[in-house]
């Protein structure tokens, strides 16, 4: 403990309401005494350690989308902000004609609008790896660096851009989006997971002026 980062504090140890309050709290001390007594634990504790490996990965199934869904808005709603939405020479609103230079990611983006029959607009159906890209464009990238400047466990510093944990969150999205009993979240998953929605729902919250660390499950 004494040596956890803050988002592993919040996650076993924030506040929680009611009875089962406490019993998660002792059972969460307790899981840290199995790695130093291996047989630590009562039965009960053994079974709800067992359920709650099942209900890790439903949550984290959750997590994901929920955060991909809020990446995206977070990032329409800057580029809204920035350049407008009146529709110039192109046709298209200012913030998708001068916010997204790519080509590519609009065609693209257009493409899974039109297969999908959707009504919803077309920065919708920016993929993670798009909305990396956007973010890090040379005009946008002063208006998203608060928010999308997070370095990843042990990256070397120096870069111009934090953002490589896109590209990690994109990989478990797909996993979420493809699980099998062959493709299932891994440790290292888990610890990304934590740790990244800790990072990110703290610095967007502080951008908006949002209390809570990160939105309730």
């Amino acid at each position: 403990i004494h040596d956890a980062e803050d988002a592993d504090i919040y996650d076993k140890f924030s506040r929680k309401f009611g009875e089962g309050g406490v019993r998660e709290y002792a059972d969460n001390l307790t899981e840290l005494m199995l790695d130093k007594f291996f047989d630590f634990g009562s039965d009960d504790f053994k079974i709800r350690l067992a359920k709650r490996s099942d209900e890790r990965a439903k949550q984290t199934d959750q997590d994901v989308i929920q955060m991909n869904k809020d990446i995206t808005d977070y990032v329409v709603k800057v580029l809204r902000d920035q350049y407008g939405t009146t529709s110039g020479k192109s046709g298209q609103p200012a913030y998708w004609d001068k916010g997204v230079e790519s080509p590519k990611i609009k065609q693209e983006a257009y493409a899974r609008m039109v297969n999908d029959g959707s009504k919803h607009p077309p920065e919708v159906y920016v993929d993670v790896l798009g909305i990396k890209e956007i973010v890090t464009q040379k005009s946008n990238w002063p208006h998203f660096e608060d928010v999308f400047n997070i370095p990843m466990k042990g990256e070397a510093k120096g870069k111009a851009h934090y953002v490589g944990w896109l590209a990690r969150f994109n990989e478990i999205r797909r996993i979420q989006a493809h699980s099998s009993g062959v493709r299932t979240y891994e440790e290292a998953d888990y610890e990304f997971m934590k740790h990244i929605r800790f990072e990110f729902y703290k610095k967007r919250n502080a951008v908006l002026g949002i209390e809570d660390v990160e939105p309730e499950a």
